[in-house]
């Protein structure tokens, strides 16, 4: 009996893990599409439709190079901070409406690396 009862507990407890992930993912869709793809493009490559208006190119998040030194925390610290802070472009701008949200936050950094996979093969 007890053992089915935690085995029950854990199930509930994954699946609103799942459930939580899963409403952070959608969030950093939204934002994505909202905020970064002007810039980065719907690709990641750096090529929006405002990418041409910037003094520096966006960063082309398909660079092989560049997705294998960039470390995870920088690339959050980059989203939330914006460039200037981060000694990078200044026309990136900070999103400090995710503070409180670090799984978004995450999550668009799990974005950016799939737009990353996607650009090797």
């Amino acid at each position: 009996m007890m053992r089915t009862l935690v085995l029950a507990l854990l199930i509930l407890g994954l699946s609103g893990c799942r459930d939580h992930d899963g409403a952070a993912a959608r969030e950093a869709e939204r934002i994505w599409s909202e905020r970064c793809v002007r810039c980065h493009g719907v690709h990641g490559r750096g090529d929006g439709p405002e990418a041409h208006t910037l003094k520096r190119p966006p960063r082309d998040f398909g660079n092989a190079k560049w997705q294998e030194k960039e470390e995870d925390e920088e690339l959050e610290e980059v989203i939330l901070l914006g460039g200037k802070a981060m000694g990078y472009s200044v026309e990136m701008p900070p999103n400090p409406d995710l503070n409180a949200k670090p799984d978004v936050v995450r999550a668009l950094v799990r974005k950016i690396r799939d737009l990353g996979k996607r650009g090797q093969g």
